[in-house]
């Protein structure tokens, strides 16, 4: 496998090499498939369906919005995102992250289960991976930075913080983020899943519906009764703040923290479920995200690298 049908970000190569969660990923994926490894690594993608599209309803929606941009869910596995794994995820993008946003994250995949699903763009090719494309088109967690046919834009995720999915950005990190979730037996199970649905030319569709129906309905009890009151929260904090009764002026404050935060919300009496959920509607407005003493260049702007293919 080239390491140019990776990565093609400047410095991310050696970041890679150094991972040992990439080289043990990259050894699995190429011990299975073998010669068919680049090829089938070109066509797959890699999302993570988060709590909150399971709290504010939207999972499903989200699958339905990837297949009809012709990607085929292959293999899907329920996985519980800890502290620690979620700082070993996206190690690269919590360079620049405050810690308050770094624990605002840790506190809403605490909210309820993920979903990892592996999906098929046959289409796709080395030259424009199958990631590389998704995550183009799953657009920005800011939404001033979205486009309206942004998957999140589509999806309506209300802030940064509740942006619904994640998508591997390049074929190099599929590889690394498979072995940060899943054990070597775990991602044989994974890849024997994803060569049977290529041989029989199927897919796991129904199942993952099946699935993210079931997910749905104890999402929404889990709610309770906040469940319709969450939904207007996210779209309008205004109707937070009336119906509590709160100083919108409390949250305006250039620096304010998580701390501060919780300060008013746990004065409100709510359940610790909701009181972590309102606090993560908040935080995508009033919470600062970016640290301004960490490194100055990011190497998450993967996309300026590769030439759009025309699928």
């Amino acid at each position: 496998m080239l390491i140019n049908n990776i990565t093609r970000v400047p410095g991310k190569e050696e970041l890679l090499l150094r991972d040992p969660f990439f080289r043990e990923g990259k050894y699995q994926f190429h011990s299975y498939f073998r010669n068919d490894a680049e090829k089938i690594l070109s066509q797959l993608a890699l999302v993570i369906i988060r709590p909150d599209a399971f709290l504010l309803g939207k999972a499903k929606n989200a699958v339905k919005l990837i297949e009809s941009m012709g990607y085929e869910p292959l293999s899907f596995q329920l996985v519980t995102i800890d502290r620690v794994i979620l700082r070993e995820f996206w190690r690269l993008s919590f360079s620049q992250a405050t810690i308050d946003r770094i624990l605002i994250l840790e506190r809403l995949f605490s909210l309820f289960t993920s979903v990892a699903i592996v999906f098929r763009n046959k289409n796709s090719s080395i030259d424009w991976p199958a990631s590389v494309n998704l995550s183009i088109k799953k657009g920005s967690a800011k939404t001033e930075k979205r486009s309206s046919i942004d998957i999140r834009s589509m999806l309506e995720s209300p802030n940064r913080f509740l942006s619904l999915l994640h998508v591997s950005d390049e074929p190099g990190d599929l590889l690394r983020e498979m072995c940060v979730l899943f054990s070597s037996t775990e991602s044989l199970k994974f890849f024997v899943t994803i060569q049977g649905h290529i041989n029989n030319k199927s897919t796991c569709h129904n199942q993952l519906m099946d699935k993210f129906e079931y997910l749905e309905s104890i999402a929404s009890k889990q709610n309770g009764i906040f469940n319709s009151r969450i939904q207007r929260y996210c779209l309008n904090h205004e109707e937070f703040f009336k119906d509590y009764k709160i100083e919108k002026s409390l949250f305006e404050r250039k620096d304010l923290t998580l701390n501060n935060l919780d300060t008013i919300i746990n004065e409100l009496d709510l359940s610790p479920f909701v009181d972590k959920f309102i606090s993560v509607i908040l935080a995508g407005q009033y919470i600062q995200a970016y640290d301004p003493s960490a490194p100055s260049k990011s190497i998450d702007s993967f996309k300026l690298f590769w030439t759009e293919s025309t699928f």
